[in-house]
C-alpha cells in the first residue's frame, strides 16, 4: 500500500466520516491499490474504482478478486452518467491545478443526496473552500502536505452564509 500508515489512517477517518449508511453506487476516484474499496465491500452495491495509472488497477484487481469494477480514466473527464454515485470518495487526489473542473466533475456524478469525502493535495485548500456549492466541513491535518476535506453535496450547502 502506497504511503501505508498514512493511508491507513485516512482511510478509518474516511470510514468514521460514512457513519453507518449503505451505499448504491460507491465511486473512489484514484482508487490506486483497491484497499479502500475493499474496505467497504460490505457497505455498496456497487463499488466503482477510477485510476488513470493501468498499475496500479492491476494491483487493485489483485486485492479486489473481482468485487468491484475498475475504470482506468482522468479525475477532470469522470467516464460516469450525471448523478449516478450517492458516495464519492478520493483519497489523496491531487488538484493539478484546477480544483474548480474536478469538483465540477464530481459535483456532476454525486446524487443530490451524495456523501462527497476527499483529501486533496493542496497546501491551504482556499481554492476548495470557496468552490461554489460544496461547504467545507472539516479541516484536519492528517499528514505534513495534505489536508483532509470532508464535503457533502446535497443540492444546497450544509452550512448557510445567509
Amino acid at each position: 500500500m502506497l504511503y501505508g500508515p498514512e493511508q491507513a489512517m485516512k482511510h478509518g477517518k474516511l470510514l468514521e466520516r460514512m457513519g453507518k449508511r449503505e451505499y448504491d453506487v460507491f465511486v473512489d476516484i484514484g482508487c490506486g491499490d483497491g484497499v479502500l474499496l475493499s474496505k467497504v465491500r460490505h457497505r455498496s452495491r456497487l463499488r466503482v474504482g477510477l485510476d488513470f495509472s493501468p498499475g496500479m488497477l492491476e494491483k487493485a484487481r489483485y486485492v479486489l478478486e473481482g468485487g468491484a469494477s475498475l475504470v482506468r480514466g482522468d479525475a477532470r473527464h469522470l467516464p460516469f452518467r450525471d448523478r449516478v454515485a450517492d458516495c464519492v470518495v478520493s483519497i489523496s487526489l491531487s488538484e493539478s491545478g484546477n480544483i474548480e473542473v474536478l469538483a465540477s466533475e464530481i459535483a456532476r456524478v454525486a446524487r443530490y443526496d451524495a456523501n462527497v469525502l476527499l483529501s486533496v493535495i493542496n497546501p491551504d485548500g482556499s481554492q476548495l473552500a470557496e468552490f461554489p456549492g460544496l461547504t467545507l466541513l472539516d479541516q484536519s491535518p492528517l499528514s505534513t502536505r495534505e489536508t483532509l476535506f470532508v464535503l457533502s453535496k446535497s443540492g444546497r450547502p450544509m452550512l448557510k452564509n445567509e
